[in-house]
C-alpha cells in the first residue's frame, strides 16, 4: 500500500520520486522489526533472534513463521507482536506530512480518491467489456460537460429504486447487421434536481428559465453523446447505431422483452443522485 499512495502521489503532480524515497527510507529506519519488539517483551533471546534472521536470509521466510515452526514462539505471541509493531508503526501518509512534502488536505483527497477508484472497480468486475463502456462513458460525460465527478455506487433492485425517480430517457443501440437488432439499451433515470442540474450545466440554463421540455432535451443529448462513445470504442464490436433517445414513463415499456439482462446501476456526483439502467438484450 505504502508504494500504492507515494505513486499516486507522484502521479498526481503532489509529490516528487526523491520525497518519496527519502518518506521510505524514514519508514524503514523508525519502525521497530519484529524480532527487536521480541527481545523487548521478553519472548525472545537476542542469540535466538539473530539465528532467526540468519535463517530469514537463506529461505526468504517471515520471522513469525520461522520463529513458529522452531516452536520459539506460538501464534498467539506472532499476533501479539505484530499489533505491537503495527501501533508502533508510522504510516507513509504521517511521514509525507511531517516531513512538509504534502498537505494534510492533499493526502486526504488523494486517499478519498483511491477509494473511490477501488469501488468503482470492484463494481466494473461484474460487468462485461461494452457495459464497462457505457458506464466509463457516461462517467466522461459527467466530468467534460457537467464538471461534476460521477461515482457509481451499487447495483441497485428493480423496480423499485425506480421509485425515487421522475424522470427515464432511453437510448437503443442497434446492430445494423442483424436487422436492426438492438445492441444495448442504455437509459438515465433522474429526479427533479438533477434534471435541472444536468439543464443548467449542459445547456447553460439558469434556474429562474428552467423549462422541463429542454432539461428533457438535455438528457436526451447526454445519451446521444454517451452513445457516440459506446459506438467508437473498440471493444463493442462494429456497425453499431443510435436510435434517437425517448422519454419513458415506465421502464417496463422497454425493457419488457429483456428484465433478466437489465443492470441497474445508482450514481452519486456533486450535481445529484441518478440511477443507469443498461441491457444487451442480444447477448
Amino acid at each position: 500500500m505504502p508504494s500504492f499512495l507515494g505513486t499516486a502521489l507522484i502521479e498526481r503532480g503532489l509529490l516528487s520520486e526523491s520525497q518519496l524515497q527519502q518518506a521510505l527510507d524514514i519508514q524503514r529506519q523508525t519502525n521497530p522489526l519484529l524480532g527487536e519488539l521480541a527481545i523487548e517483551y521478553g519472548l525472545l533471546t537476542s542469540q535466538q533472534v539473530e539465528d532467526i534472521n540468519t535463517i530469514q536470509r537463506q529461505i526468504n521466510q517471515r520471522f513469525g513463521d520461522i520463529a513458529q515452526e522452531r516452536a520459539l514462539l506460538n501464534a498467539d505471541q506472532v499476533q501479539q507482536l505484530l499489533d505491537i509493531q503495527q501501533s508502533r508503526s508510522l504510516r507513509l501518509g504521517d511521514i509525507l506530512i511531517r516531513e512538509g512534502f504534502i498537505s494534510q488536505s492533499a493526502l486526504i483527497d488523494t486517499l478519498q480518491s483511491l477509494q473511490r477508484e477501488a469501488e468503482k472497480n470492484y463494481l466494473f468486475d461484474q460487468f462485461n467489456a461494452a457495459q464497462q463502456c457505457a458506464l466509463e462513458s457516461l462517467e466522461k460525460l459527467f466530468n467534460r460537460m457537467m464538471k461534476s465527478a460521477c461515482k457509481y455506487t451499487q447495483i441497485a433492485t428493480l423496480p423499485q429504486c425506480l421509485e425515487n425517480y421522475q424522470y427515464l430517457m432511453t437510448i437503443t443501440i442497434v446492430d445494423a447487421t442483424k436487422q436492426q437488432s438492438p445492441f444495448m439499451r442504455l437509459s438515465l433515470a433522474c429526479n427533479d434536481e438533477l434534471l435541472m442540474n444536468i439543464a443548467s450545466s449542459f445547456l447553460g440554463i439558469a434556474s429562474e428559465d428552467y423549462d422541463e421540455d429542454l432539461a428533457l432535451d438535455a438528457l436526451g443529448e447526454l445519451l446521444n453523446m454517451t452513445a457516440g462513445y459506446i459506438i467508437s470504442d473498440p471493444s463493442t464490436g462494429p456497425n453499431l447505431a443510435p436510435i434517437p433517445a425517448t422519454t419513458t414513463k415506465d421502464f417496463q415499456e422497454v425493457y419488457l422483452d429483456d428484465p433478466k439482462q437489465l443492470l441497474a446501476v445508482t450514481f452519486d456526483s456533486q450535481i445529484g443522485e441518478g440511477l443507469t439502467l443498461i441491457s444487451q438484450p442480444s447477448l
